[in-house]
């Protein structure tokens, strides 16, 4: 199903091909690397800001045309955090609205959020 009607039907669309595995491997790697110099990078804000590497995963084509074929061509990044969850920790994040902790409304304004799972 064409990423725009399944968002439609169902809210979101899932699963959309990113990276490629080499991609995955290469920012995984990266990651890795930041975390060993700054320490933890878990929930920090607006780190695309301080790591190309972030920006360029937000800002990946793959990820724009996505976005694009659902909202239009008027993005705007507005943060990008890491969620970390460590294989075999029991933490989990419940469901929830990203809008209510961003400080956001809904006011007519189209806010999309892109989750990224790596």
């Amino acid at each position: 199903m064409p990423i725009r009607a399944d968002y439609l039907s169902r809210g979101y669309a899932a699963p959309i091909s990113v990276l490629s595995k080499f991609e995955a491997l290469k920012y995984r790697q990266k990651f890795e690397d930041a975390e060993a110099k700054l320490g933890t990078l878990h929930f920090k804000p607006s780190i695309y800001t301080l790591l190309r590497f972030a920006y360029e995963l937000a800002s990946h084509p793959a990820i724009l045309d996505a976005v694009e074929s659902i909202i239009g061509p008027d993005i705007m990044l507005y943060d990008a955090t890491f969620i970390i969850k460590e294989p075999n920790s029991p933490a989990h994040v419940s469901w929830h609205q990203d809008l209510t902790y961003w400080g956001l409304s809904h006011n007519g304004e189209s806010y999309f959020n892109v989750a990224r799972y790596l």
